[in-house]
Parts: C-alpha cells; structure tokens; sequence
C-alpha cells in the first residue's frame, strides 16, 4: 500500500518528467511581466499532433484562457492537469512568453511535506500561429542551460544566441 509520502515522491518524480518534456525549465524567471497584451489568437482547447503530424491515440491538449489583459491562464489537460501562469514579454525582439507552474493546492496546505530542492517552475516559449494551427517550442537547453541560476545569467545566455536560428528547439503542433 502506498504511503503518503510515496505518493507524494512519485507525483514530484511525474511532474519533473511532464516539464522536461513539455519545455526547457528554470528556477527564475527570464523576466517579469512587461505588460504587453496577450494574443486572442490563441485563446482556446489545442490538440498536439504527433510525430506523423496527426492527432494520436491520448493526444496532450492544453488550454489556454485569459486571465487579465496582460497574463495567461494555460491548462495542460490530463488526468493531473498542471496550470501555469503566464505573461507576453519581448526578448531581443522575439515575442515570447514566460510561463511559472502553479504550485499544487496539497503543497500549499503541507508545505513541511515538500523537501524537494528548488524546483524549475519557468519556461520561455515562442510561438506562432501557422494555416490556423498553433506552433510552440522552447529554449533550446544546448543553448541556454537549465542549471542556470539568476535572471541575469539567463537573459545573458539568450543574448548570446539571440541570432542562432536554433535559440528555441524543436517545435510541436497543435490544433483546435
């Protein structure tokens, strides 16, 4: 039978698996809200397509919702579904966006529980809507490493590859 604990270690263990192949993540963030408006365009239920750009069997859906003029509401949809946070910001003239992982509702009420390090709760999207079909991909971590610490760091390691055309990784496809 399960403990708590065991419970608790195993869903952390998930969740870190989740982020890292959902996107390349950090402690800190690469900035902070700059109050740029957010995209209606990408309001809305996304399916991913796969690998043969079809929509497989259990395909990842995210949602994303307004939720003010200037932040994000995304859902990644699943049976444990992870919310994010997250904001339009201008990086050497790519529109990005910064997303920060909501903290789960049990850590909050038990947060003696939760002896983790510190987790990477960031990302840095880019993003663009393509024939109606939403295109997303991450900071490439060949680029930009996911050990690194301070914001200052990170916006130094983007600069330093603001002109390489693989700054951001692979892309993945989604559909309405």
């Amino acid at each position: 039978m399960f403990t708590m604990k065991l419970l608790k270690t195993l869903q952390a263990c998930l969740l870190t698996t989740v982020l890292l192949l959902v996107g390349c993540e950090y402690e800190i963030a690469l900035s902070e809200p700059m109050g740029l408006p957010i995209d209606n365009a990408v309001l809305g239920t996304w399916t991913k397509l796969d690998k043969h750009g079809e929509v497989g069997r259990n395909p990842d859906q995210i949602s994303i919702y307004a939720f003010s003029q200037g932040q994000y509401l995304v859902v990644d949809i699943g049976s444990n579904p992870l919310y994010f946070r997250a904001y339009p910001i201008l990086i050497n003239g790519l529109d990005c966006v910064q997303m920060k992982l909501l903290v789960d509702a049990d850590e909050l009420r038990n947060p003696e529980e939760n002896t983790q390090e510190k987790e990477k709760l960031y990302m840095v999207i880019q993003y663009a809507i393509e024939d109606g079909n939403l295109i997303v991909s991450s900071l490439n971590p060949e680029l930009v490493s996911r050990d690194i610490t301070s914001t200052e760091e990170l916006l130094e390691a983007v600069n330093a590859h603001a002109d390489d055309p693989d700054l951001f990784g692979a892309k993945e496809t989604y559909i309405r």
